[in-house]
């Protein structure tokens, strides 16, 4: 019998609810089909659907003051965290699935990330969707580790220090990932009147920042000068 393959998400604090769980979940059964598992490292198992697998969250020495850029998340390198030494997906909790993932899993690699498409730092991946085999990175941890303050100083998140100590690091083929901002709206000043579309072969949508799914769905910016127009279709991926 197959073993089921693993994908692990992360949820602390108060900004994201279990219900972001427990639509991935939904969308995880969709598009990828059993067997797999899916595990949420979480301070708060509270609400989570009973079928996904509530882990402690993992102590990382973050210090008092620091922004959250995502540091919670050097835990899954942490030598004794209680993963399989297998390739293991990790999604951000905000993600939107929008085709088949078992390409997430058949693609060769030791250590696959999204790119982050941000032409001042060539080379930094995004995070919310990577791809590693647990206990084969952890000098990630051990550095970070052994002096939090001075990996901060150097690096402005957790996902430009990874993507800085990563060995064997690639980057997802760009058609997989897309960002919803950055390649489903439209440009310039056309962004209020056109409607936002999906990208040709996009698996997976990323939302760093604002707007969230839900608010890409009813077309709320928050600033006026950020307006676009409603994406309705993505409700058609996005629910429990």
């Amino acid at each position: 019998m197959t073993s089921p393959r693993t994908i692990v998400c992360m949820k602390w604090g108060t900004k994201y609810g279990p219900g972001y769980a427990n639509i991935l979940l939904s969308m995880l059964e969709r598009f990828l089909g059993p067997p797999f598992r899916l595990l949420c490292f979480t301070d708060d198992a509270a609400g989570l659907d009973p079928r996904i697998e509530a882990r402690p969250l993992p102590h990382v020495p973050i210090g008092q003051g620091w922004p959250e850029r995502g540091w919670n998340k050097l835990g899954l390198f942490h030598p004794e965290i209680d993963l399989p030494a297998e390739p293991t997906l990790y999604l951000d909790l905000d993600v939107v699935i929008t085709g088949d993932m078992s390409v997430f899993f058949d693609l060769p690699g030791h250590f696959l990330i999204s790119n982050d498409w941000d032409w001042r730092k060539p080379g930094v991946g995004n995070s919310s969707v990577f791809r590693w085999v647990p206990g084969s990175q952890d000098h990630i941890w051990q550095h970070f580790n052994a002096a939090p303050g001075q990996v901060r100083q150097a690096h402005r998140n957790e996902q430009e220090y990874v993507s800085a100590e990563a060995r064997e690091l690639e980057f997802w083929p760009d058609s997989l990932c897309r960002s919803f901002k950055r390649h489903c709206l439209p440009r310039g000043i056309l962004k209020p009147f056109l409607a936002p579309r999906l990208p040709p072969g996009a698996r997976v949508l990323i939302f760093h920042g604002d707007p969230k799914p839900e608010d890409a769905i009813a077309g709320r910016s928050g600033k006026w000068y950020r307006r676009f127009r409603p994406a309705p279709w993505l409700a058609d991926f996005y629910w429990a």
